[in-house]
Parts: structure tokens; sequence; C-alpha cells
């Protein structure tokens, strides 16, 4: 490609999305890839026996089809060959001694269910999910934004306006609880607590890490409202998708091609 008006290094998800947006407006997309093929984290593998495929790194995509990009992107990618497969129990844990829970995609049905494990810990999952949704434009909006950038102090200002003061800094501490700390001090049964405990790393976390918690939240409230979809023939088939469309939106995607340096003229 002659003078690309973009080049984009690397071709994880947030790479590809970036390339169809772009190429979407009429830009011209270059995207370069060290590995031999594109995805990132993203891989599909015949690793038991011929035939039988299995995503090795990133398996489920719900933050990815709850987002503004797919929803610009879906029908196009689906055009290309993408489609879900859903269930409506998206996770749940079985522990040594037998003990287990299981998510549905039911609210009332969860509280119910997690009661039944614990007396109080489905009251508490009612709750930590529905402060995700009461406080969804807050928290997404800081998660999908740039943390020193005038639209997030214009979103904070707004919200300290809405708020006060001091029950948003109530709030913003409470955010930054570690999951360790959440889950032995909200839940009483240990297999409630292993239901959620392992999300957090979903996130590149651990459980001492501060925000942790709050993550761990979002995602039981992302796997509550649209659960655990995986990629039907694997994430190979996404990755396939997107790749067809940035070249129908006229991009050009290399592999094989290491980026050295970045080399700045005129700031």
């Amino acid at each position: 490609m002659n003078a690309p008006d973009h080049i984009i290094v690397g071709s994880g998800i947030n790479a590809l999305v970036c390339a169809a947006m772009l190429g979407g407006k009429g830009a011209k997309v270059l995207m370069l890839e060290r590995n031999d093929r594109i995805g990132g984290c993203m891989r599909t593998e015949e690793i038991t026996a011929p035939g039988f495929v299995h995503d090795v790194m990133a398996t489920t995509f719900v933050l990815f089809i709850t987002s503004p990009a797919f929803a610009a992107l879906g029908k196009d990618l689906a055009r290309h060959g993408l489609e879900f497969c859903h269930t409506a129990t998206p996770t749940g844990v079985l522990r040594p001694d037998g003990s287990h829970a299981v998510l549905s995609t039911d609210r009332a049905a969860n509280i119910a269910a997690l009661n039944k494990v614990a007396s109080g810990d489905g009251d508490r999952h009612g709750n930590d999910v529905g402060g995700v949704e009461r406080n969804a434009g807050l928290l997404f909006g800081l998660l999908g934004g740039v943390l020193w950038s005038y639209p997030t102090t214009k979103l904070l200002t707004g919200e300290a306006w809405r708020r006060g003061p001091r029950n948003l800094a109530a709030f913003l501490g409470e955010a930054l609880a570690p999951a360790r700390g959440w889950l032995e001090t909200a839940y009483t049964s240990e297999t409630i607590r292993a239901l959620w405990a392992p999300w957090v790393l979903h996130a590149g976390l651990g459980p001492e890490d501060a925000f942790s918690g709050q993550i761990a939240k979002v995602i039981a409230f992302a796997l509550e409202a649209a659960g655990a979809p995986i990629v039907k023939g694997g994430a190979k088939n996404l990755l396939a998708a997107f790749e067809a469309l940035i070249k129908e939106r006229g991009g050009v995607i290399s592999t094989d091609a290491d980026v050295a340096s970045i080399i700045l003229e005129g700031g």
C-alpha cells in the first residue's frame, strides 16, 4: 500500500476493530503483524484429534458483542461468516467436594439458586450486578475512555454534580477494592466465592489487585446479561470475518512483518 493513512501494529481484537472502523470511514489502513497469522490471543487449534478444534486462548466474546464496536460491525461481520453460539447457563463451578453452582442468564433464578447455596448470597449477587446496572454510565465510561482526558474529566464532573463529591468519592473508593476482600466479606459460601474468583484473571488482574473486585462484578453482570457466546467453528472464524471485512474496505494486512521501531517526525 502506498502512503497509508493509518498503520496499525499488531492484530488483536482492538487492532482488528480499529482497522475495520477506519476502513469503513474511507481511510487506507495497513496492518502489520509479526506472527505468521493474525489474531493475537485469539487462536484455534486441533489439539486433541483431527477435526476437533479448540480455542486455546480467548474463548468467550461477551464484552465484544455488548460493545459499540459490535453494534457497528456485527452485520458486516455476519456477511463474512461470523456466527455466535449461546447458552442460557454461561458459567458455573464444581469444587472437589462436589459442591457446585451454576449461573444462568435469569437474574431472579440466580438470586434464588445462590440463596439456596447460602442464605443471603443470592441477594448479595442481585445487589452487586444491580449496582453495575445502576452505575453503567460511569463504569463503562471509565473502562472505555482515556483516564487523563477531557471526556473523562467531563464524565466525572457530571457525576460529582449529580451524586455529590463525597458520594462519588465513596463509590470510586469502593470500586478500587480487590476481589479477595470483596468475595471474603460479601459472600459466606466458599462455592459462590469460587464461582467468581477465576473471572478476575480473565481481565488480566490478580485477586489482590486494585479494582479487581469491581471488574469481577462487571463480568458477573455481563455474563448474566449476555451469556458467554463463543464463535461457531472457533475463534478462527471471527478472524476470517474481520480479515475479509478489512480487505473489503481497502485495508492491507501483512503478516511476518515485525516492527522494529516507530520514528516520529514533527511531533
